[in-house]
């Protein structure tokens, strides 16, 4: 008889929802993937995850154990050091321990995630907030148009428009992409990609047929491939609370998270002779616009 493991109590996740999902009525938005602005499916994923993870059944992970997330595509790019110290972001309390509450909170953060409908203008309002508190303005693209349109290209018009000026040549940029990942360095890459769902391709071939086409989405494997394929440090401004007193992780030049709001992506190889040409783009409630900053953003963010 196989051993049972207990589920985490998340009763802490959130007082907001410490009712949530009594009585027969309840719906979804009621419960804690609401309050992490996930849906449910996303949830019990990461409620599964998290099980998975935690081999002795304390429903806490230890550092070990949090090695196997290892896989996730926020660890694309990063060093040791930099996942050692997202291990320390996640612990919130410093307990040396994840609990499922603290890890329930990172991944609803993730850049990959589908949100409520009810989430998506919080979201947004959130990244916009973002954007006057830190003297960011959306890029004007063909015709004054601000910012890209929503149809599913938006990573690779934003890449296209940062790098060319040019959304055009959206569809060059995802092929590029998409060349790179089918060759040798694409063995790396598949490491990280692990499907959530059963519409998902299930295997990584799979996904490079799907992502090869028009109006897919680009994701956090595409962003990192692009930024080694066209030597480019990337700088993603989300909804995420900004924290103007945290610091890059680890020192020098690194990936990963950096000021809570601002992702980096960086060439996976640098060039000394070849400097990676800076972009900044945002993202929230899964679209991205070419931004750029301004006077009025924080010194320390231009110097990125």
């Amino acid at each position: 008889m196989g051993m049972c493991q207990s589920i985490p109590d998340v009763s802490d996740a959130d007082e907001v929802v410490a009712n949530a999902g009594q009585g027969q009525g309840a719906t979804e938005p009621s419960g804690p993937w609401a309050a992490a602005g996930i849906n449910k499916d996303h949830y019990d994923h990461i409620l599964a995850e998290f099980v998975s993870m935690d081999g002795n059944g304390d429903q806490k992970l230890s550092r070990k154990e949090f090695g196997e997330a290892s896989r996730m595509p926020e660890f694309l790019g990063m060093s040791a050091a930099d996942a050692e110290h997202m291990f320390t972001k996640v612990d919130v309390d410093h307990s040396g321990e994840i609990s499922f509450a603290e890890f329930l909170g990172f991944m609803g953060k993730r850049k990959d995630h589908a949100p409520l409908k009810i989430q998506v203008p919080p979201e947004k309002q959130r990244l916009e907030a973002n954007m006057r508190s830190l003297g960011f303005e959306l890029c004007r693209t063909e015709g004054g148009k601000l910012g890209v349109a929503g149809d599913g290209n938006c990573q690779f018009y934003s890449l296209a428009w940062e790098m060319y000026k040019d959304t055009s040549k959206h569809a060059a940029v995802r092929s590029a992409v998409l060349e790179y990942l089918r060759g040798p360095s694409g063995a790396d890459f598949a490491t990280f990609y692990a499907p959530e769902f059963p519409s998902q391709p299930q295997s990584f071939g799979g996904y490079l047929d799907l992502m090869a086409q028009d109006y897919i989405w680009g994701d956090q494997i595409t962003l990192q491939a692009a930024a080694d394929v066209f030597n480019l440090k990337i700088h993603v401004l989300t909804s995420a609370e900004y924290d103007a007193f945290a610091q890059p992780p680890g020192s020098g030049e690194c990936a990963g998270q950096s000021y809570g709001a601002i992702q980096r992506l960086i060439p996976t190889a640098s060039d000394a002779a070849s400097p990676a040409k800076k972009v900044w783009i945002s993202f929230a409630a899964q679209h991205y616009s070419p931004i750029m900053p301004t006077q009025r953003t924080p010194r320390e963010l231009r110097a990125l």
